[in-house]
């Protein structure tokens, strides 16, 4: 069972009430930004979203497209050019997700 699946399961029995069909992501991630708020959501079918929100809800910017997860390592294929060079791949601990450059980490969170 890979590291993705553990984390959904322990995840999915954290929050049994709410069940984990439908369009809530299996992972939610996210770090304050000096100019608002990253946020990134994986879901089960292997898709994922990324929002870059800014201090005003008018400069939210939304990316969105699919992930591969092999052993530690999130492949990410964004639907269009990604936000910023190196955020194609990153590693996946229990409480982070951490990029090579681009972003630095996100803190795991449960779903919102």
């Amino acid at each position: 069972m890979t590291r993705l699946s553990l984390l959904s399961l322990s995840l999915c029995s954290l929050l049994a009430n709410s069940g984990c069909s439908g369009p809530d992501p299996i992972i939610f991630a996210s770090r304050e930004a000096p100019l608002g708020q990253v946020v990134m959501q994986l879901y089960e079918d292997g898709t994922f979203s990324f929002e870059n929100r800014g201090l005003r809800g008018a400069s939210e910017e939304t990316y969105q497209g699919t992930y591969f997860n092999h052993h530690d390592t999130l492949s990410f294929l964004f639907q269009a050019d990604p936000p910023w060079a190196g955020c194609t791949s990153a590693i996946l601990t229990d409480r982070l997700i951490i990029f090579d450059g681009c972003l630095g980490s996100l803190e795991i969170h449960p779903r919102p």
